[in-house]
């Protein structure tokens, strides 16, 4: 373990240190333990998210795709024009 220096006090002599309060007072909170999925509620997770998946409507992420290639496209031309 390593000891910081700002956990430590000197006394009034400079020969002794201690740990300061605040570093005695520290109370470690446990890490909340995450179970494993088994193989069968992995599948399970998998086949609702493709199922989730069906139902997104789909002409507006091409509309959103077309969108953003044409922004890129006047984006390049304009940089190019104003150098």
């Amino acid at each position: 373990m390593v000891v910081k220096e700002d956990w430590l006090e000197y006394d009034e002599t400079g020969q002794c240190y201690f740990l300061s309060p605040e570093v005695l007072e520290y109370k470690v909170t446990p890490k909340k333990q995450q179970e494993a999925l088994g193989l069968g509620e992995l599948e399970d997770r998998i086949v609702g998210v493709l199922e989730q998946g069906k139902s997104i409507p789909w002409w507006k992420v091409a509309v959103a795709m077309w969108l953003f290639f044409l922004f890129i496209v006047v984006y390049t031309v304009i940089g190019t024009i104003t150098q």
